[in-house]
């Protein structure tokens, strides 16, 4: 039996135990709108900290695009060309000015790999060297190469590289960023070719007052030795010594003027005002003229042995410059051979051209003088003692130029030279 305490009366356990249950469900419910309670507030505040979330995402989505929007407006208005590479080169993006210097849209390129694309100038080894040293550190890597655009011309890039990497420190792409030099490489060339040919014009002045000066004393003495000769003992001389000193005067001053003439030829083809004048030729009438005027005009025994063979119309040819080119030549071929040596001369005519070759049995070209066989005033070691000024091949050779030919030779030292002249039968000269 149990004494309820708010009853002085016994009761039953059985009593008691229903009470302390309706006791316990009580404070059970109590306990359940508690937690209700508490669950609802658990649920406003989740919802609370989803907006809030939300609110955040928004705003980083919102900085992100605006982040997106600037670095993209910034690389669309960049003057330099800007790609995004994977660790191995491979090409993720580009910006416009890098699409329109490379005429490469990104669809054509990418996924492919930058040396693959633009065939640069460095062999693939050397290429994969450079990527490994730029994953290998976070400085840029500048460079100059040559890249092939997609219309298959060549551009100069001045290039640099630097890479992004993840937190934990590996590469997570390469950034490249360059400037089209092409047009200041172009430039500099031009100042080298400009440099080297007033070097090379000075070097020709030098020579041209080193060997003129040598070339025009020694006749003008001749001249004056003759005139004294003439002019203080002309009553004691025969008539046949007199002729021989004016003849001797005569001849020295178509030397003088020869000189004067292959300076100034030489002098209007370097600055291009040498005209090209063609006119329908008959060439073998013409050769055959030249060499009867060259054994005429000349005191050798050498003997000039004219062939031809081909077809012959008449040729759309500059007489002048052709007369120059033979006359030259076949001076040469006699200045150079032995007394009574024989000279060939061959002319052909083929369907597009005509050929004339020219083979002496004379001293022959050293090897070491050949690569300079056509610079103005350049004389081949073995000729020193041989009367002349390095002219004539430079002056054959321009006039071979103006007329769009080629000129070429084979020489051996001691055995003899050939030149061979090859002129076009019909060009656009104007």
């Amino acid at each position: 039996m149990v004494v309820s305490p708010q009853h002085s009366f016994p009761m039953k356990e059985e009593d008691y135990s229903k009470e302390r249950l309706i006791r316990e469900l009580a404070t059970a419910r109590r306990r359940i709108v508690e937690l209700e309670a508490l669950e609802n507030r658990l649920k406003q505040v989740e919802k609370e900290l989803q907006q809030e979330r939300d609110l955040v995402g928004n705003l980083l989505d919102t900085t992100d695009s605006l982040i997106n929007n600037f670095v993209g407006a910034v690389l669309d208005i960049a003057n330099t060309l800007v790609v995004v590479l994977d660790p191995q080169g491979r090409i993720l993006n580009c910006n416009p000015t890098f699409a329109n210097t490379t005429l490469y849209s990104l669809a054509d390129i990418k996924n492919k790999y930058l040396w693959e694309v633009f065939d640069i100038s460095e062999n693939l080894g050397q290429l994969q060297a450079v990527f490994r040293k730029i994953k290998a550190k976070s400085t840029g890597n500048a460079r100059e190469c040559v890249w092939k655009r997609k219309d298959g011309k060549y551009r100069y890039i001045s290039w640099s590289h630097i890479n992004i990497q993840n937190p934990d420190g590996s590469v997570a792409y390469i950034l490249g960023s360059g400037v089209d030099v092409t047009e200041q490489k172009l430039a500099e060339a031009e100042i080298i070719k400009s440099l080297q040919k007033e070097k090379e014009l000075n070097e020709l002045k030098s020579s041209f007052i080193s060997i003129a000066s040598h070339e025009f004393r020694n006749p003008l003495t001749a001249i004056l030795m003759s005139a004294e000769i003439l002019e203080n003992f002309s009553s004691q001389l025969s008539e046949k010594r007199k002729i021989e000193e004016f003849y001797r005067i005569k001849n020295t001053i178509k030397s003088l003027t020869k000189l004067m003439d292959d300076i100034l030829v030489i002098s209007r083809a370097e600055s291009r005002f040498q005209q090209f004048n063609p006119s329908w030729l008959d060439l073998k009438k013409l050769c055959n003229e030249i060499v009867e005027e060259i054994q005429r005009s000349t005191s050798s025994k050498h003997k000039i042995v004219f062939t031809s063979k081909g077809k012959f119309n008449l040729c759309y040819i500059d007489e002048t410059l052709l007369q120059h080119i033979l006359i030259n030549l076949l001076s040469n071929a006699i200045k150079y051979s032995p007394e009574e040596g024989m000279i060939y001369f061959e002319l052909e005519g083929q369907d597009e051209e005509v050929m004339f070759k020219i083979t002496d049995s004379g001293i022959g070209i050293p090897v070491e003088d050949q690569k300079l066989l056509f610079t103005s005033f350049h004389r081949a070691r073995n000729v020193r003692k041989i009367q002349g000024t390095g002219l004539g091949l430079s002056i054959v050779k321009k006039m071979v130029e103006l007329h769009g030919g080629q000129i070429s030779f084979e020489s051996q030292v001691g055995v003899g030279t050939t030149f061979t002249v090859s002129l076009p039968l019909t060009m656009n000269n104007e």
